[in-house]
């Protein structure tokens, strides 16, 4: 009787003990979100309400957070690597993105048509901002292992020759693209200027990442590295709160003890919003930056030196901005892991008008373009599609022409396609009917060869109004 009494006691605590995670929901407070993506939402009564219900059970179960932190800290101490695959485990404590590692061991390079279409992209939004007297900077900030490899860990190798980031300078060189490297000012510093349990420069990485780009803006510009700064031990790395959710620690973070000029328009609790406006009434110029994570500690030091800023990770760029906001400095700032993702959309901005070479030959190909599309965007209109790839050469430029009894205008696209992963065959353009005079257009897709220009023929007729 007495052994059947413990039976019936372990099996109850068993259960109690299982369905913790499930029935713990009801009074576990939720923690913040330390993970590197969008955690599922709470399900509604739908069609998908058991798939909704299982996706937000394993993003928000009680104890995962501690059940996390537990088995990295395991992981770690006995076998020395890391608990969560998007986290790698270097030496001497320190971490690293692992979205990195193939700019690291110079793995899916990017094809001779992929370099030459990021590049593309960028000078068209460097070509728009001159057209409208705004001087621009392309900056590349580096991989923390891309300046700091020696912490990594032993058994990741790496293949000699150029990197991604090598490929896409080497273009920007060959197209004249304003792009800035900020590999050899880091290497010249003996300091550290990158956090160790984050994947992002410190406030003195971001200080010297402003000086290059203002020297290179040719912007007289406070130079904050013989600034005095002061050490705080303060911050926490986004790395560090993905592997050890519930154990996080804390490492030095340096601060200016310039005093700064500049203010919010609106307040920011979070330098990961995605706009971000200052005012400083002692600067001069005004800035519109597109940026992504690297940007947080960067904006301090731009938005004291201008009178106006503007700090936008939205995507697609609006670099139709650089007009509406009347900015005379466009910047694209870009981590070096996601150079490819800038022909993952086009930048909204009117396609520049081109002449072709009438010279050339004009061959009419049937099956040249495919999936094509227009439609409405705000006072735009947007035409994509994809090229079909045997045509496609390295550098082949792609234009959407509109053909009328009395005039034709051709505009060229970006090479960039909208989608989850970069297409090599697929183009973008936005354009403003009222450019153009009004009347009824035969749309084609061009392509410019070595050969000549191979044409769709007539694929719709579009009327401007």
């Amino acid at each position: 009787m007495k052994n059947s009494r413990v039976i019936i006691l372990y099996i109850v605590l068993f259960f109690v003990l299982s369905a913790f995670p499930l029935y713990g929901l009801i009074f576990y407070e939720q923690p913040e979100n330390t993970e590197n993506k969008e955690l599922a939402k709470k399900p509604e009564l739908n069609l998908e309400f058991l798939s909704e219900s299982g996706d937000y059970f394993s993003d928000h179960f009680a104890g995962r957070q501690e059940l996390i932190t537990m088995d990295s800290m395991l992981r770690y101490q006995l076998f020395g690597v890391s608990g969560q695959d998007i986290v790698i485990a270097g030496e001497d404590n320190w971490l690293y993105y692992k979205d990195t590692l193939k700019d690291y061991q110079r793995v899916n390079l990017f094809s001779p048509r992929m370099t030459h279409n990021i590049v593309k992209v960028v000078s068209l939004m460097e070509e728009y901002a001159d057209s409208h007297n705004a001087k621009f900077g392309f900056m590349i900030a580096p991989n923390k292992n891309t300046l700091y490899p020696e912490h990594m860990p032993s058994y990741y190798g790496q293949i000699d020759g150029d990197t991604n980031m090598d490929q896409v300078l080497e273009e920007c060189e060959s197209q004249g693209v304003n792009a800035l490297d900020l590999r050899e000012a880091f290497f010249q510093e003996e300091e550290t200027l990158y956090h160790q349990r984050d994947s992002h420069w410190n406030n003195k990485g971001a200080a010297l990442a402003q000086d290059g780009l203002l020297t290179f803006l040719d912007k007289s510009h406070t130079v904050y590295q013989e600034e005095d700064f002061e050490s705080r031990k303060d911050f926490t790395g986004d790395l560090d709160r993905i592997l050890y959710p519930k154990n996080q620690s804390k490492e030095v973070e340096f601060y200016t003890k310039s005093d700064w000029n500049y203010s919010y328009d609106q307040e920011v609790d979070d330098m990961m919003k995605m706009v971000i406006q200052t005012q400083n009434s002692e600067g001069e110029d005004s800035l519109l930056m597109f940026r992504d994570s690297f940007g947080n500690a960067l904006i301090p030091f731009l938005a004291e030196e201008y009178g106006q800023g503007y700090f936008s990770r939205i995507i697609p760029y609006r670099v139709d901005s650089v007009v509406s906001m009347g900015a005379n400095t466009c910047v694209l700032e870009i981590a070096e892991r996601n150079i490819d993702r800038l022909v993952y959309n086009a930048p909204i901005m009117q396609a520049p008008f081109r002449v072709l070479d009438f010279e050339m030959t004009e061959t009419e190909v049937q099956d040249l373009a495919t999936d094509l599309k227009e439609e409405e965007f705000e006072s735009y209109r947007k035409v994509s599609g994809l090229i079909n790839p045997a045509y496609l050469e390295k550098d082949s430029e792609i234009y959407v022409r509109f053909t009328a009894e009395d005039n034709s205008y051709t505009l060229e696209a970006a090479p960039a396609y909208e989608g989850e992963e970069a297409k090599e065959n697929g183009f973008t353009l936005y354009y403003l009917p009222k450019a153009m005079k009004a009347g009824s257009y035969d749309m084609e897709i061009v392509i410019h060869t070595k050969d000549g220009y191979l044409i769709s023929g007539s694929i719709q007729q579009v009327k401007m109004n």
